[in-house]
């Protein structure tokens, strides 16, 4: 989970440095993937891109699906994490930014995908979540 985060705040961090607006504080981001699938994100250790992968599936179901989102509690349970509309700005701004990087990085691991200019975002993920990255 610690991997996802900080890849959600970097990934958020080069938004704001290509100038765009991304009103999702630090501690909702760890607050998102503190309910993403824990089980999936474990399998990090081995599968390093199942991060990227898990991430992105977890952000845009977030993104897509407005009324599970707003039920979802930041950690220690004292609010909310979508407490406000400002919020799903930033994570839609996120969730966008996660997808480019999720297409991006499959292109690079499968040869396959190289062969088609819009793959479907789905097919990017199932490429890269059980990639192997040498270390």
């Amino acid at each position: 989970m610690k991997k996802a985060i900080r890849l959600a705040k970097n990934v958020k961090n080069d938004a704001i440095e290509d100038g765009k607006d991304v009103p999702l504080p630090s501690f909702d981001i760890a607050g998102v993937m503190y309910h993403a699938n824990q089980s999936t994100l474990r399998t990090g250790q081995l599968y390093e891109l199942a991060i990227l992968s898990e991430t992105q599936r977890f952000l845009e179901l977030l993104r897509n699906n407005k009324a599970f989102a707003r039920t979802l509690d930041v950690p220690d349970g004292t609010r909310k994490i979508f407490d406000n509309d400002k919020k799903f700005v930033g994570l839609d701004v996120l969730s966008a930014e996660i997808d480019d990087l999720a297409r991006e990085v499959a292109t690079e691991q499968t040869a396959m995908i190289r062969q088609y200019d819009a793959l479907p975002l789905e097919e990017s993920r199932k490429a890269i979540e059980k990639a192997f990255v040498p270390g």
